[in-house]
């Protein structure tokens, strides 16, 4: 059996997690050979923004030379947030990137949404919230979680930076993934809506 290689994301409008994840057999051989993070450009109009983030992610796919795509799926609803004006433009950046990574790498992405990728990483019956995701994604592959840091300038301390945790949801996402795919009995997942048969 060959390795593949799955591509994770984490898409939102101010950070896309990205982690690499190869495996040959199922999760207990899943390796992580690469994480990052992308922050979409707030200092340009929204259709350079999307293309520079689409741009960045395919260079990013072909580099690794990926077999498949997973993406976290966006909330539609946050209770507390501000509708329509949040909920929209996570649409749109999600949509976009899996609708050119289609197009250009003719690779359909799977989209799973949060409760489905923490019940299958959950380790009992408890299930983890975001700041476990980290922890739990370490645990599968038995690593230490590639934290990145920062100075609080209050406390002069080091701070977790926050997007290492996007980078836990897209490494969480790649390992949904290949749990949907390996075992008997397939997690619940969407796969992306777009239509097989490509627009001339």
């Amino acid at each position: 059996m060959s390795k593949k290689k799955i591509l994770g994301l984490d898409v939102s409008t101010t950070t896309i997690g990205i982690a690499i994840v190869e495996f040959e057999k199922d999760i207990s051989d899943a390796k992580l050979i690469h994480t990052e993070y992308y922050k979409p450009n707030k200092k340009t109009d929204e259709i350079n923004r999307l293309k520079e983030a689409v741009d960045y992610i395919l260079k990013i796919a072909e580099k690794f030379k990926v077999d498949d795509v997973a993406v976290e799926e966006y909330i539609k609803f946050m209770k507390g947030s501000s509708g329509a004006s949040t909920v929209i433009p996570l649409a749109i950046i999600n949509t976009t990137l899996r609708l050119f990574i289609y197009e250009k790498l003719n690779i359909m992405p799977f989209v799973y949404n949060v409760l489905t990728i923490r019940h299958a990483l959950k380790f009992d019956k408890k299930l983890p919230a975001k700041e476990d995701i980290p922890e739990i994604v370490a645990r599968h592959l038995n690593i230490n979680f590639p934290y990145e840091y920062k100075i609080n300038r209050k406390t002069k301390q080091q701070d977790i930076k926050i997007e290492s945790y996007d980078v836990a949801d897209s490494v969480a996402v790649a390992l949904a993934h290949i749990k949907n795919t390996t075992e008997i009995k397939p997690l619940k997942n969407k796969r992306s809506r777009l239509n097989k048969k490509k627009v001339s």
